[in-house]
Formats: C-alpha cells, sequence, structure tokens
C-alpha cells in the first residue's frame, strides 16, 4: 500500500475545509473520492492515461512513447471491454511479460498472444471457458518516460457509445491525461462534453493533435479552431498544452538505423515534446497526487454553487421566478405521478427492449445464416480442410462483431429508458454502470466439426466397389472370354477408381454438410447467448434502476420543495424580508466561493512549481514537434 502524501499548511487546510463543506452539504461520495486520490493503491508508479474518440490514433501514440511500433494493438478492433496498460517491469514481472487481469486476479500469458485476447478477432474470444478480461498488463520500460504507467483506453464505438463509460473510468484514476484528437477537423461537441466528464478529477490535462503529417497545410488553423472552442465551451482547458504529433514519424525514427535521420524524424513526430511536458509534470508524483484531490474538490464546490444559486434566485422574489413558479408547482406534481406509476411504464419499456431485442437478433440471425448457407454451397473452400477452417474463422469473427453490434443497441435502449427517467445524461451513464457489461461479454463458443461419418470402409462404398468391378470384369469378359484372367486386375483397377470417385465426392460432401451443421449451431448458440445475456440485464437491471430512480425523484422532489418555499416565503415577504433571505444566501455562496478559491489558490502554487520545475531539462525527453 502506498503511503498518504503529506500536505503543507494551506494545502491541509484547504483539503481538510472542503471536505467539510461537501459533506455538510450532502456530497460526502466526492469528498471520499478525494482522499482516495491521497492515497491510491497499487504500484507507485504515475500513469498517463490516454483517452479519445475512436480512430484518433491513441494506440499508436502509445506505442510511440513507448518506443515499440505494433505493441498496443492498433486499429477499430481492439476490444470495448478492456484497457491496455504497459508498466515499468519488475522482479516479478521482468521485461516483455504480460498478464491479463481478470475479476479473479492476473493470468500470464505470452506476449505474442496478447492480441488473441484483448481484440474482437482474436481466437481466445471464442473459448467460452476464457475468463472475463477487464484489461491487460505488459512489462515494458518506455523510451521516453521510464518508470511511466501507460494506459491505452478503449475508443471503439465512439464517445457517443457505451463503451465511453470504460474510458471514463479509467480516466479519473490517472495521474495525468492525454487527450487525443486529430488534425483533420477541430474538436466536436461529443469530445468537449468528454473531457470535461473524464477530467474532473485528473489536474493534469494535455492534448495531443495527431494525425499532422496527413494534413501538413491545414493543421496549425484546427489548432487555432481548437483554441476559441475551449475558451468558449471548456474554459478550464483554453490554455493547455496542445502539442502537434506524427506517429508514423515517430515509429519510422525507431526502425531507422541512421543516427541523424532518427533525431530529425524524432523531432518532426513530435513525441520528444510530448514526453518532456508529461515527464516534468510526473516529476513529484505527491505532488500529483494532491493537484488531483485538489481537482476532485473543486468539482464538488462548483456543484454545491449551483445548488446555491438556484436558491438564492428563488429567496429574490424576481419577476421572472414568480412567473416561474406555476411551472414549478407542476413539475413537482409530475414527479409525484410519476412515484406512482412510472414502474408501471418501467416494466412496459424493459418488455419492449426485450421484444425488439428478439427480433433484431431473429432477423440478423436469419439473414447471417441464408447468406452462409449459400456461400458453404458454392464456394469451393468448402471443398477442402483448409478452406473449412478459414471459413469458420471468417464466419467467426462476423459473430463476434454481430454480437457487438446487436448488444449495444440493447445497450442503446437501455441508456435511452434510463435517460428518459432522469433527464440527465451523466446520471443516467452512473445508473447503468457495469449493470450492462455482461452483453458485451457474448462471444461464439468453442466448438469443433463433428465427425461427417463418411469412411472408406463404409459397406456402401465396398458393396459399390464390388459392383463396378463386376461390371468392368463383365464387359471385358464379353469380348475375350478366354482373356478375362488377363483383364481381372484391370477390373478391380476400375473397381477401385470407382470407389475413389463415390468416395471423393461423399467426403466433399460430408465436409459441406460439416460446415452447414456446425454453422447453424454456432448461430443459434450465439443467437441464444445474446438473449439470454438480455433477460439477465434486464433482469438485474430492473431493481438497480428501482432503488436509483426512487432516490432520484427524493432528492430532486425535496430540492424543488426547498426552491418552491424560498420562492412563496419570497413572494408573501416584504422586501426587508427577502434582502435578509437573499444577504443570507449570499454569505454561503461567498463562503462556498471564498473555499474554492482556496482550493483554486493553492491548485495554482502547485502549477507554478511544476512549471519552475519543468525549466530543468528532462534529458532524452528534449526536442520539438512540428514548429507551430
Amino acid at each position: 500500500m502506498v503511503a498518504a502524501v503529506r500536505l503543507d499548511a494551506g494545502q491541509r487546510a484547504a483539503f481538510f475545509d472542503a471536505s467539510k463543506l461537501l459533506r455538510d452539504r450532502g456530497l460526502g461520495d466526492v469528498a471520499k473520492v478525494a482522499a482516495q486520490r491521497l492515497q491510491p493503491a497499487g504500484a507507485d508508479a504515475p500513469s498517463v492515461v490516454v483517452v479519445g474518440e475512436v480512430t484518433r490514433g491513441k494506440s499508436s501514440l502509445i506505442n510511440a512513447l513507448l518506443g515499440r511500433p505494433g505493441l498496443s494493438p492498433v486499429g477499430v478492433e481492439v476490444t470495448t471491454g478492456a484497457y491496455l496498460g504497459f508498466v515499468p517491469p519488475t522482479e516479478d514481472f521482468p521485461e516483455g511479460g504480460a498478464r491479463l487481469v481478470t475479476a479473479e486476479g492476473y493470468r500470464g500469458v505470452p506476449l505474442a498472444d496478447l492480441a488473441d485476447w484483448v481484440t474482437v478477432a482474436g481466437r481466445h474470444n471464442a473459448d467460452p471457458d476464457a475468463p472475463v478480461i477487464r484489461g491487460a498488463e505488459v512489462a515494458t520500460t518506455g523510451l521516453h518516460l521510464p518508470g511511466v504507467v501507460h494506459v491505452d483506453t478503449p475508443g471503439v464505438g465512439g464517445l457517443n457509445s457505451s463503451h465511453t463509460r470504460l474510458a471514463t473510468r479509467t480516466a479519473k484514476g490517472a495521474s495525468l491525461l492525454v487527450f487525443v484528437c486529430d488534425a483533420g477537423a477541430p474538436l466536436t461537441a461529443p469530445e468537449l462534453r468528454f473531457l470535461s466528464e473524464c477530467s474532473d478529477s485528473v489536474e493534469s490535462v494535455v492534448i495531443a493533435v495527431t494525425k499532422v503529417d496527413k494534413y501538413p497545410a491545414g493543421w496549425r488553423e484546427v489548432i487555432t479552431a481548437n483554441r476559441a472552442l475551449l475558451r468558449t465551451h471548456a474554459e478550464r482547458f483554453a490554455d493547455a498544452e496542445m502539442v502537434p504529433i506524427s506517429n508514423p514519424f515517430a515509429d519510422d525514427a525507431v526502425r531507422t538505423t541512421d543516427p541523424e535521420t532518427a533525431d530529425a524524424l524524432n523531432r518532426a513526430s513530435g513525441i520528444p515534446r510530448l514526453a518532456q511536458i508529461i515527464g516534468s509534470r510526473l516529476r513529484d508524483t505527491d505532488q500529483v497526487r494532491i493537484a488531483n484531490a485538489l481537482r476532485t474538490l473543486l468539482s464538488g464546490l462548483d456543484q454545491v454553487l449551483v445548488q446555491l444559486q438556484a436558491r438564492r434566485e428563488a429567496a429574490s422574489g424576481s419577476p421572472q421566478v414568480r412567473a416561474n413558479l406555476e411551472t414549478e408547482k407542476d413539475r413537482l406534481e409530475e414527479l409525484r405521478l410519476q412515484q406512482s406509476r412510472w414502474t408501471l411504464d418501467l416494466d412496459r419499456d424493459l418488455g419492449g427492449i426485450r421484444s425488439q431485442a428478439v427480433t433484431a437478433s431473429t432477423l440478423h440471425f436469419t439473414e447471417l445464416r441464408e447468406r452462409w448457407t449459400a456461400r458453404i454451397a458454392h464456394d469451393k473452400h468448402a471443398m477442402v480442410p483448409a478452406g473449412r477452417r478459414q471459413m469458420m474463422s471468417e464466419l467467426t469473427a462476423e459473430l463476434e462483431y454481430s454480437a457487438d453490434v446487436l448488444a449495444t443497441g440493447i445497450y442503446e435502449h437501455l441508456r435511452f429508458v434510463v435517460q428518459r427517467l432522469f433527464r440527465d445524461e451523466p446520471t443516467a451513464g452512473e445508473v447503468l454502470g457495469q449493470t450492462s457489461d455482461q452483453l458485451f461479454r457474448v462471444q461464439p463458443r468453442q466448438r469443433a466439426l463433428r465427425p461427417s461419418g463418411v469412411s472408406l470402409m463404409d459397406p456402401s462404398l465396398v458393396t459399390t466397389a464390388l459392383f463396378g468391378a463386376g461390371i468392368a470384369k463383365g464387359v471385358f469378359a464379353t469380348g475375350a472370354a478366354g482373356a478375362a484372367g488377363i483383364f481381372a486386375p484391370i477390373a478391380l483397377v476400375v473397381g477401385g477408381a470407382w470407389l475413389a470417385v463415390n468416395a471423393t465426392h461423399r467426403v466433399i460432401k460430408g465436409g459441406r454438410t460439416q460446415l452447414q451443421t456446425w454453422m447453424a449451431e454456432s448461430v443459434s448458440a450465439v443467437q441464444s447467448d445474446l438473449i439470454t445475456a438480455a433477460d439477465t440485464v434486464i433482469r438485474e437491471f430492473r431493481p438497480e434502476i428501482i432503488v436509483a430512480f426512487r432516490d432520484h425523484i427524493a432528492r430532486q422532489a425535496a430540492e424543488l420543495k426547498t426552491t418552491l418555499r424560498e420562492a412563496e416565503l419570497a413572494e408573501a415577504a416584504s422586501d426587508k424580508e427577502r434582502q435578509a433571505r437573499t444577504s443570507s444566501f449570499d454569505r454561503h455562496i461567498a463562503v462556498v466561493g471564498a473555499q474554492r478559491e482556496a482550493v483554486l489558490d493553492e491548485l495554482k502554487l502547485l502549477a507554478a512549481g511544476r512549471s519552475r520545475a519543468s525549466s530543468v531539462p528532462a534529458g532524452t525527453s528534449g526536442g520539438r514537434g512540428p514548429s507551430e
């Protein structure tokens, strides 16, 4: 266990005063997370978590920082259920080692087999007895940032997909966050929203703008546009370091044998500059933990301020508040009605999701089964064992993809139901949590081809061969009765050829039949497993959402009642009384604001100390990327 860090007097006062205020205001969970950020479990190595939209080049960036092209599987096939961590070697986990992180603990695997475990097309995903993988780790010494854990998060499906929740959860435990976008277009609205959500407990964020080699004429304009977007929609990151990156240049630098060429490619890649920025910020791990804990508290204080300002507005008795009073009453009544009948609506919606899942999977797998039936019947590859194995591999990959697509559809329907109930996207994601993870665990079962039953010793084939030999002998005998003995061997050869032709035909037919049977059973199994998983998720999801929504309604109703009470009191009060109430809220807001400023001041002091430290050369991590 890593020891808790030591706080100086100012940090201690800011931390404990803010934590007490949050607990008093009903946000004790936020204070608890902040305390955990001071005393993390696990290895004492700082972690850099790389997040971003799909196809932005996250895995390639990880490989470039490690100086190991291809180490983290690149492409959109990376599994949605696991992160990849690249950790400094230890005595128990030496250089080049690989292990899976499962619910039961670690499981060592050969590094060469890693992709078969963590990618959608990996062969181990077809094994029903394979462990459920939460992540994977590789022991390797990073070229640019030795001693730092590099974490690659999944981006499959995009930031709007269900898979975002894993990247968000992983990011919240980071020492530093690298947000990856590319030079092809400015930041999108989902990217800006995701950047804010995943960094509410991480102070240091660096933005890597990849693919500048593909857009040499436009990447500078994109960075300028990104700055403007950040100032408008995410002001906290307006001055964040934004580093232009070319991952292919970094890969070429590792592969070339000419030192001068390698140095030029390295500098052009921007990777050394990115590494220098990261290294300078992670130099003091204790300060990193303190900054992340304070950032977590700051996010909680912002929530408190929003609540207090809403109540102050209600207490002011402003014309706008009085005009909205009836609307607020209607909203409270709507909540009360929801309390009496929303479970009926939920059961209706969940039943609809189940029905839609059955219909969608039936249509999808029927089309898949018919298409593969026709292909097996006509594709010459089905005639030979090697071809059949290849077709089995292709079908397995398609079934994995189909299961993921259908599971995503089910999850999105669940998310829509929750979002409609809570009217809040972040709350919907929090409520769903890991309830639906098992939807994405449906994989084709590992199964072998059944024996075809065709044998060269099949009595019917032997009888056919003898019959063919008899006909041949009879033909030769009628033409030359005295030479029957001479032609007897020829008759046997003809009979053997007849046997070979019939046997070959039956083996080919049997092979196609084997493959058709295997295909039909595999498709049926995946379809059945998917519906079973959907039933299980819906069954387990219902009590979870009931409890969460009852709590949500209770909190909303309590907050709304408080606001209404303030508005009603303000409406009936004199100007002097309204002034007293608003003054009281102003004092509360000032207290929270002062506490927020105290936390912010400590963060600024930490940033100033970090800035001074970053002026010290960082050894091999120097150099600049493309000119901005």
